[in-house]
């Protein structure tokens, strides 16, 4: 793995992806290095270049994403050496039919009655 400063498109190999966080509405999108190439950017773009380059589908800022490399795991890692994996601070989100996001409806917060 290289430092995230260092890496370009071609640097990223079969099952690693950049992650783009948006600041602004926290969408997030994993795109796959062939995804780049067939938009036509350089292998020798770095990976961090795209940070100003790309535009949230959910909320249509540019410049607000923060880039990461999601690499996928080789053979004989494990998933985390931190312990048991523990549940996301928030619900997940999920698709609806209009055009954007919104949190799952629940029981979080509800009060029981007994």
């Amino acid at each position: 793995m290289l430092p995230l400063y260092a890496a370009r498109i071609e640097d990223l190999g079969q099952g690693d992806f950049v992650k783009v966080d948006c600041a602004t509405c926290q969408h997030v999108a994993l795109l796959a290095p062939e995804f780049l190439l067939r938009l036509g950017l350089s292998p020798q773009t770095k990976v961090l270049d795209l940070k100003e380059r790309v535009r949230c589908r959910g909320c249509g800022k540019r410049g607000r994403a923060a880039v990461s490399i999601k690499w996928r795991r080789r053979a004989g890692e494990r998933a985390s050496s931190a312990g048991p994996r523990q549940r996301p601070a928030v619900a997940p989100l999920r698709r609806t039919s209009g055009a954007g996001l919104r949190r799952r409806g629940g029981r979080a917060g509800r009060r029981h009655r007994g």
